[in-house]
């Protein structure tokens, strides 16, 4: 865990947009999401484990809306993240470093998901006039 924590702190020196909570967090949401599909991180290989762009961007919304409620764009502000295209970039330097997996593909799928329109968060309201938040 120490070696991972270092790496973690030698990418916030190198790129300090995203403070070390928004890390951890996209490391939890991964987790979360792959519980979500069902799919198990401990299978040896990379097609029973990978979750796709879409699949993690929905795990993050879900997971963050359980976390953090409303305050949820708040939190993510506070760690610098003000558009999908930063979950893209923290995902590019996770893998970049060795601290998550990859496809062959995975390179070409963060640009393609998280930067081709360059999304900002949101906040909206649903029909029940509960507020959520998703990506526009």
């Amino acid at each position: 865990m120490t070696k991972t924590w270092n790496k973690l702190k030698e990418i916030i020196k190198k790129d300090p947009r995203y403070s070390l909570q928004a890390y951890q967090f996209v490391f939890e949401a991964l987790d979360y999401t792959t519980n979500m599909l069902g799919k198990n991180q401990h299978k040896t290989t990379d097609q029973d484990r990978h979750v796709t762009g879409r699949q993690l961007l929905e795990g993050i919304r879900q997971y963050a809306s359980r976390q953090f409620g409303f305050m949820a764009l708040t939190v993510f502000e506070e760690w610098g993240i003000n558009q999908d295209a930063d979950f893209g970039n923290i995902v590019f330097n996770l893998v970049e470093n060795g601290l998550m997996g990859k496809t062959k593909r995975i390179p070409e799928m963060i640009l393609k998901i998280f930067t081709t329109s360059k999304r900002s968060l949101t906040k909206n309201s649903n029909s029940m006039g509960v507020m959520t938040f998703g990506f526009r």
